[in-house]
């Protein structure tokens, strides 16, 4: 069996918008439509990501690996993934 770690890091940087607004009404048409707008997320964040690979013969692997984007203002996302492979 051969074991394959994996670690990454990346700054991310945000050149367009960072607060966006949705315009909205309600379904039934009463009233006058109207803005939210949303936070501001930021222009800066770190993506991070750890896992490994555990591949048991040339046919056969399974893994896990987590993905997170941290240290923005207003959002962090995190994420977790995990299965096998099968080659042929």
């Amino acid at each position: 069996m051969v074991v394959t770690p994996e670690l990454r890091a990346a700054w991310q940087h945000e050149f367009g918008q960072t607060q966006y607004g949705v315009t909205s009404s309600f379904a039934s048409g009463a009233g006058t439509g109207f803005n939210v707008t949303g936070p501001s997320i930021g222009h800066d964040s770190l993506l991070i990501g750890a896992g490994v690979e555990a591949r048991w013969n040339d046919r056969f692997a399974i893994f896990a690996y987590y993905d997170g984007e941290v240290g923005g203002a207003n959002y962090e996302s995190n994420s977790v993934s995990a299965g096998f492979r099968v080659f042929f």
